[in-house]
């Protein structure tokens, strides 16, 4: 008899495991990297571009992701068109974008967001697959510029901008 539940037990853990990837609660993790312009030269006749990435890695299962991008700590009216970086009183513009040639701003609404799916490789992310298909990862690229010409004293700019994501 104490067998038989033990089997019972064991076959309802079986089809737990089973039970599709996605109706189980899931945990996953965001690493950024963040967009490091180094110095910006204002004699400089070409913007200053710089790179950095967002990556999703879920647990066990492919899970379409949304990644938002925030306007920053220092755009006026919490406006994703207004980035600024600052330092001191000297406030220097700069945007985050969707595309390598920088025509697409990144925002946080679903009309300016990226969408990924952990695990899958698509136009606009690379996924990848741990091990044993432990971890999924959708891995999104930032594509950062500074514009050209910008008149601001010597210093040491910045902004924090937050991500969101939305599984």
């Amino acid at each position: 008899m104490m067998a038989h539940r033990l089997l019972i037990v064991l076959l309802l853990g079986a089809l737990a495991w089973a039970a599709p990837m996605i109706a189980r609660a899931q945990n996953c993790n965001v690493e950024v990297t963040a967009v490091a312009f180094g110095a910006y030269d204002p004699t400089s006749a070409v913007p200053r571009d710089a790179n950095g990435s967002v990556q999703v890695e879920c647990v066990l299962a492919q899970i379409p992701v949304e990644i938002r991008l925030d306007s920053g700590n220092n755009a006026p009216g919490n406006n994703v068109a207004n980035r600024r970086m600052v330092s001191g009183a000297y406030n220097l513009p700069y945007q985050l974008y969707t595309d390598a040639a920088r025509g697409i701003v990144w925002g946080n609404t679903n009309t300016t967001s990226v969408s990924c799916t952990t695990g899958v490789t698509s136009g606009v992310c690379t996924g990848s697959s741990a091990v044993f298909g432990i971890f999924q990862r959708a891995t999104r690229p930032i594509y950062g510029r500074i514009p050209t010409a910008q008149d601001v004293g010597v210093g040491s700019y910045s902004d924090q901008v937050d991500v969101t994501i939305i599984f």
